[in-house]
């Protein structure tokens, strides 16, 4: 069982009032419907009980009012199930929290979506060849020379033709 602060339908906070949610028997549709100030009073306890076919229901708003300090407690099934768009909402800050696991479940395509321009050196490296070699030439290309350097032989081996193109180009 989650306690989180309760925001009333009016949009002011009631401090000391709480709710109990139950946030593993959401689906989409009632994820999306929890007002954002609730989904920033999340703590890092409640956010893995969000089912991975509820996590969909992810607005844009609400994912951007994520606490930081629940990032690294999503779960990569939980990252998994975040479209493409859901991914392009994570604030610089979110990402450049995201754990090495983490990072590696992402897509290809997922990866696409995410600014790898604030993923640190360390997270770069946590990429893996298959991820890499499935990327767009764009994503790869993307990538800062230190980023680049992050890259051990495995990673630098999965690059395509048009990607190590893209770098040249």
């Amino acid at each position: 069982m989650s306690t989180i602060s309760y925001v009333t339908s009016s949009g002011t906070s009631a401090t000391s009032t709480t709710v109990t949610l139950h946030l593993g028997a959401l689906d989409s549709s009632q994820l999306k419907s929890i007002p954002t100030a609730n989904i920033a009073a999340l703590t890092t306890a409640t956010v893995t009980e969000i089912p991975e076919d509820a996590i969909s229901g992810l607005t844009s708003l609400q994912i951007n009012a994520l606490p930081t300090e629940v990032i690294e407690k999503i779960t990569t099934a939980q990252l998994g199930a975040l479209s493409t768009a859901q991914v392009s909402y994570l604030k610089t800050t979110q990402l450049t929290l995201l754990t090495s696991s983490q990072i590696k479940s992402f897509s290809p395509e997922q990866l696409g979506a995410m600014k790898l321009a604030y993923l640190s050196t360390a997270q770069v490296a946590a990429i893996t060849p298959d991820q890499i070699s499935n990327a767009s030439a764009v994503v790869v290309s993307s990538l800062s020379p230190d980023q680049f350097e992050a890259f051990n032989s495995q990673q630098i081996s999965a690059l395509t033709v048009p990607q190590i193109n893209a770098l040249t180009a």
